[in-house]
């Protein structure tokens, strides 16, 4: 049988992310000098301290550069997926204009999830729990911010006494959004929620 592996686009991009840091990690360059120094422990002619202290350093260095230059493996991934929300025919447009963006100030629409959404007016899809995924995408910015996902209703906050004014969230003035459930409702900041600020308990 003629059978051949194919490499996904995620390894792709992986690939390609990496090769531009400088380190071919796709090659088996560094895992056959690691096999050949634990050979050598093996057959007695190193030891494994001498073996383990500089592998580790080697691995380490890795690491933090690969860290410090997460970006480019963003722009590797870039090339080869949509971003989140930016394809319409995975998801579906529940409702314009729906609330503010606190990076550019333009309108974010709110999108669901296709093949999860049902019978009934897009608005209606807003008012139940069934149904894909819900985010607020910015075509302006193209970025998307994942909604939780147990709720009865969203709704754009207003500030109390006066309902033509956004109520936003102080760390980064994206606007509020309302979650309603079974007669409960709390406030979130959809970039807050979706990506946490360092000071906050996100990731640094």
């Amino acid at each position: 049988a003629n059978q051949r592996f194919h490499p996904t686009k995620l390894g792709i991009a992986l690939v390609e992310g990496y090769n531009s840091m400088g380190y071919q990690l796709n090659k088996p360059d560094l895992r056959r000098e690691m096999e050949a120094e634990c050979n050598a422990v093996a057959a007695g002619r190193k030891t494994k301290e001498s073996v383990l202290g500089p592998v580790i350093a080697k691995m380490l260095e890795c690491f933090k550069r690969a860290n410090a230059e997460a970006a480019k493996l963003d722009e590797a991934v870039e090339r080869h997926f949509d971003r989140l929300g930016s394809n319409n025919s995975q998801y579906v447009l529940l409702q314009a204009n729906f609330s503010s963006c606190g990076t550019c100030n333009g309108m974010m629409v709110l999108k669901q999830q296709s093949g999860g959404g049902g019978r009934g007016s897009n608005r209606q899809r807003n008012q139940g729990n069934a149904g894909g995924s819900k985010l607020l995408h910015c075509p302006t910015c193209s970025q998307s911010h994942l909604m939780p996902r147990y709720h009865t209703q969203l709704h754009p906050a207003m500030k109390q006494g006066n309902q033509n004014e956004p109520s936003t969230c102080p760390i980064c003035q994206f606007q509020l959004i309302k979650c309603e459930n079974d007669g409960k409702s709390y406030h979130i900041c959809p970039k807050c929620f979706s990506d946490p600020p360092e000071a906050h308990g996100g990731d640094s």
